[in-house]
């Protein structure tokens, strides 16, 4: 749901997930995906790289 309401915003997301990532997309929503090991069931991605890669980022907004 959040994913749909950030559509109408003027926002970049980075997300760690295949799903909301396929829902912005869908919206032309910029986003960045993390990347990292593939959990299949939950469609997402973990693992030292995502960490990396959100450790590294200075973001305004985080849900989770």
């Amino acid at each position: 749901m959040l994913a749909q309401y950030l559509g109408e915003r003027r926002v970049n997301v980075v997300v760690t997930g295949l799903d909301v990532a396929t829902t912005l997309a869908a919206l032309e929503v910029p986003i960045l995906l993390t990347g990292g090991s593939f959990h299949a069931p939950a469609r997402s991605f973990t693992g030292q790289l995502v960490r990396t890669a959100l450790a590294w980022l200075r973001l305004d907004k985080v849900f989770f």
